[in-house]
């Protein structure tokens, strides 16, 4: 979770626009390792995810999202492909 600060994604910024409050607390640079996933969501404040557990190893993913249910402006199916 990061305060004042934007998500950034290989070194590009990240929308968060959708995002109301302001972040709780600060988290600093984190390198993902290869072959594993950060997982983060939109209710950062009130979450449980890599910001706590850390990265999560490609091979403990058991499923894969099919849907975007808000922001309601990109709701809609995923590509499953791959």
């Amino acid at each position: 979770m990061l305060k004042h600060r934007p998500s950034r994604v290989d070194g590009v910024e990240m929308d968060s626009s959708f995002i109301k409050e302001k972040m709780g607390c600060l988290m600093g640079t984190y390198i993902v390792p290869n072959g594993c996933y950060f997982m983060m969501d939109d209710n950062q404040n009130d979450s449980y995810n890599s910001s706590y557990w850390g990265s999560v190893p490609q091979e403990s993913i058991l499923a894969k999202a099919c849907f975007i249910i808000f922001p309601f402006s990109r709701t809609g199916s995923l590509s499953l492909s791959n």
